[in-house]
């Protein structure tokens, strides 16, 4: 009869750790049930990335900006931890695949990504991580024959009724046009160049904006910044000339808010209006006396 009670008691504890270990697994590890969720992706033309102070025309981006070769789909529990990512081809979609779900009351967090891979973001684990995988530029970005070189990013929050993920893109630079015209009968516009840009771009920017409002962009209170070749022109510009258009693909200006001056707050004596912010991207115009 011992015997037999041990062994009953036996079968009844591990019963319970195995109840125990599965409402775990349910509730905590995967959250709710896997099931299918279906993932869109759509670009959209925005300049919300552009910081420059300049107040020429802003020219959004169209479909010849535009060249997405791989998407990269990131999932992050509630705990901000990441639980599943993949590589999507363009071609792929409407994508359909099993994800695992939040329980009522949780929210989980998913990203895509445009020409980004999960190779390139193999060592990323968490959303904080995410936020601090940018990328460094040295060179102009000013042809449409960059446009692989753009990331796109957008983020959704995913609870356990939503069943479909819908993401609309944006650019993590801007396109900025400046339309250059010679009013001046005493001097001639010789060239221009767009200076002080920042030289990382974030490979999620765009996303970890709609994720978090107050996300501060990989704050540096010393930014890296580069200039831009100089675009100079063959005649120079006369009063009277045709007005000259050239376009630059600038990232987003993240030195951080605490480095950030307002336009108007400093007077810089170096410009002729002055209120330029430290560091701030800016189009500069180089002409003379005639």
């Amino acid at each position: 009869m011992r015997n037999s009670s041990i062994k009953l008691l036996y079968i009844l504890v591990a019963t319970l750790m195995a109840g125990a270990l599965q409402s775990c697994d349910d509730d905590y590890f995967n959250g709710g049930d896997a099931t299918k969720v279906t993932i869109t992706a759509t670009t959209a033309f925005s300049n919300t990335t552009s910081r420059a102070v300049f107040e020429g025309d802003k020219t959004s981006f169209g479909a010849d900006d535009i060249e997405i070769t791989n998407y990269c789909f990131l999932l992050f529990d509630d705990e901000k931890e990441l639980i599943e990512s993949f590589n999507i081809a363009p071609t792929a979609f409407p994508y359909i695949v099993e994800l695992p779900q939040p329980i009522v009351g949780k929210t989980y967090h998913a990203f895509l990504l445009g020409n980004v891979t999960t190779e390139t973001l193999s060592a990323v684990t968490t959303i904080d991580e995410l936020q601090n995988s940018t990328f460094e530029i040295n060179r102009m970005y000013n042809t449409p024959t960059d446009k692989k070189l753009f990331t796109w990013s957008d983020y959704l929050s995913v609870t356990q009724a939503r069943k479909n993920l819908d993401f609309i893109l944006n650019p993590n630079v801007a396109k900025i046009t400046a339309k250059i015209t010679n009013n001046s009968s005493e001097s001639v516009i010789k060239s221009v160049r767009v200076k002080n840009v920042v030289n990382k771009v974030g490979y999620a920017q765009n996303a970890l904006n709609e994720y978090s409002p107050d996300y501060v962009k990989n704050v540096s209170s010393e930014p890296t910044l580069i200039k831009y070749d100089i675009e100079t022109f063959d005649t120079p510009l006369k009063k009277g000339d045709e007005p000259k258009k050239i376009s630059w693909y600038v990232p987003q200006n993240i030195q951080g808010d605490g480095t950030r001056i307002p336009e108007g707050n400093k007077a810089n004596e170096t410009y002729l209006h002055g209120g330029i912010p430290d560091n701030a991207t800016y189009v500069e115009i180089d002409g003379v006396r005639t």
